[in-house]
């Protein structure tokens, strides 16, 4: 047997079906969003742990939320919690303390307000989440005399002042932003995406992208302070007087600008002289401008700011964009990108705060990525030996589980139907989906035996062999949410998989194709997977949303009792993934 060796972990690639008997299990409940009280809270406190809000995942106008929320630290807000950092104060219902200060964000903030001034030292672990100045006259987050703000895995857009620094503001004070998005800022001076004044500041792994500067510097402005760049994205900003990207006097007493590090630089719309200001990009940085080292159009460098995996929003790399595989030997030394994304994908790393890949990879054998912040759903693709959740995965993952990562199950059972939270203790199941979350990258292996299989399913369509997966049965007229597990380790044309109904206890079938389950009322074509941040739309049938079941990948399907079956309600309702 092919075995692959992960730490200190033998890792067994998940063996071809064998023939054995029907292996059904029963999945699905009727669709309901889950309260606000079936989340855990997976944060282990260090100093001051302040966790702001309570929902994680966007929801869907009609899925289910990915994931219950998780508890929030009641009547604690952002302007509450960095003021009560700032003073060792009780604020509201944020709790003192002198020790460091730590903020988790649970939910997007949108401000009404500007936030106050950080003084102190302040670590905001925004999980994904966006800060959003909703274009108010003020920058989006300030650091002043005496401050220092460390901020981790956040967007932050929307300020809209009418002085510097649209949406980072450093005057006297330190900042480091890491594995962040700073986009769609305005400054009606200089400073559209970040104004820094006789301050340290240093960005990894990070993107500052499509920021306007009324005067100087669209991306960054920087007067007497030192910078440091580390793969990262400075492309699409605007200026309107000099520097689209970069306006610096690093010439001036005690300034370095320190890069040379795989950054990217500018777009093609503009030329060396337009993008900097007293600024020279280093042999290893792309400067993509009209006249440096690997002229493109900004369309070609990066996509629009969107969700592309990972906790939060980025600016993707587009096919054959000048970042790709520049670093042939990683020389940064990240192990990931801002998504949280394992560098390389490829055998060189790339330029930029994101690695070039099509969609979440699948790691050799049976593994599969889940990067760090991020729900998947997922499935054993073949039967889990040991089964319990923490045996399988708790390696891969590391950490405690219910405190550095988490597991969730569809519950079909109670009422209403609801996510729960798995024990450590508890079984992976073939066919079923889960939820996973993990505040660290991981690969996750499964560990077992072949997927038991129906020998011959040649009755229903089929060429040979199968799995079968009971799917629930709605009252008349309604629909129900089923979330299936994907049993194999190799991918399956949803084009090829068959539904099965009976109306008579077994004794007769009807197969068919998902298109024509949605014509007979019995299951609509379209499923539902999960990227990361977002639900994808695939089918059967429509061009360019043509589905593939991929190895441990859970999805959503909707099961109906209409038209015939409304009159002649079901008995049976089976799911038929081929095997090969």
């Amino acid at each position: 047997m092919n075995r692959t060796k992960k730490g200190n972990r033998m890792h067994k690639h998940c063996p071809l079906p064998v023939k054995a008997a029907v292996f059904a299990l029963a999945l699905g409940a009727a669709m309901t969003q889950p309260s606000e009280s079936q989340g855990a809270n997976i944060v282990r406190n260090a100093g001051r742990v302040v966790a702001l809000g309570d929902a994680i995942g966007p929801a869907s106008s009609d899925l289910p939320f990915p994931i219950a929320a998780l508890p929030s630290a009641e009547g604690c807000t952002l302007t509450d919690a960095i003021t009560a950092a700032n003073t060792d104060t009780s604020v509201g219902g944020c709790i003192a303390e002198t020790e460091r200060d730590i903020i988790i964000l649970r939910i997007n903030v949108t401000l009404d307000q500007a936030l106050p001034s950080i003084t102190s030292a302040i670590t905001i672990k925004g999980k994904g989440h966006t800060i959003d100045g909703n274009n108010g006259n003020w920058s989006v987050l300030n650091i002043a005399a005496g401050g220092s703000l460390t901020l981790n895995d956040t967007t932050v857009t929307g300020g809209n002042p009418t002085g510097d620094g649209g949406g980072i503001h450093v005057e006297f004070g330190a900042f480091t932003l890491n594995n962040s998005t700073v986009s769609n800022n305005t400054a009606g001076d200089s400073g559209g995406g970040i104004f820094t004044d006789s301050a340290t500041v240093t960005l990894n792994n990070s993107t500052v992208a499509e920021n306007t500067a009324e005067i100087n510097g669209g991306g960054i402005f920087a007067s007497n302070s030192p910078i440091t760049l580390n793969n990262s994205l400075i492309s699409g900003n605007v200026a309107f007087l000099i520097a689209n990207e970069i306006w610096t006097n690093h010439t001036s007493a005690g300034a370095t600008v320190t890069v040379d590090n795989y950054n990217l630089f500018g777009d093609k719309d503009e030329d060396n002289a337009e993008a900097f200001v007293d600024f020279t990009p280093g042999a290893s940085d792309v400067t993509a401008t009209s006249d440096g080292t690997n002229p493109m159009l900004l369309g070609s460098i990066i996509d629009i700011l969107t969700f592309n995996g990972g906790p939060g929003e980025t600016h993707a790399l587009p096919a054959g964009s000048p970042a790709i595989d520049l670093d042939p030997t990683c020389s940064t030394g990240f192990p990931a990108d801002q998504r949280g994304y394992t560098r390389p994908i490829n055998v060189s790393c790339d330029a930029g705060s994101y690695e070039f890949s099509p969609e979440f990879s699948l790691a050799s054998g049976n593994g599969r990525d889940l990067p760090a912040n991020t729900w998947l759903m997922t499935a054993p693709p073949c039967t889990p030996v040991p089964a319990e959740i923490n045996a399988q995965l708790g390696t891969d993952l590391g950490g405690i589980y219910g405190d550095s990562w988490i597991s969730f199950k569809w519950d079909a059972d109670s009422t209403p139907q609801k996510y729960i939270q798995q024990l450590s203790t508890d079984s992976l199941e073939l066919g079923v989906g889960n939820w996973n979350y993990s505040f660290n990258a991981g690969t996750m292996y499964i560990d077992g035996t072949a997927t038991p299989v129906i020998a011959d399913c040649t009755d229903y369509g089929l060429p040979g062999a199968c799995f079968e997966i009971d799917l629930v049965i709605p009252p008349v007229n309604e629909s129900r949410w089923n979330m299936v597990g994907h049993p194999f380790p190799y991918t399956v044309d949803w084009a090829d998989v068959r539904v099965k109904v009976s109306t008579n206890s077994g004794l007769n079938w009807t197969s068919y194709s998902p298109t024509e389950a949605e014509a007979a009322q019995i299951m609509e074509k379209t499923y539902q997977s999960y990227n990361g941040n977002t639900y994808d739309a695939k089918d059967d049938s429509t061009l360019g949303k043509l589905g593939t079941l991929l190895p441990q990948e859970a999805i959503w399907v909707r099961t109906m009792s209409k038209g015939v079956y409304a009159t002649t309600l079901p008995t049976h309702l089976k799911m038929l993934i081929p095997a090969r």
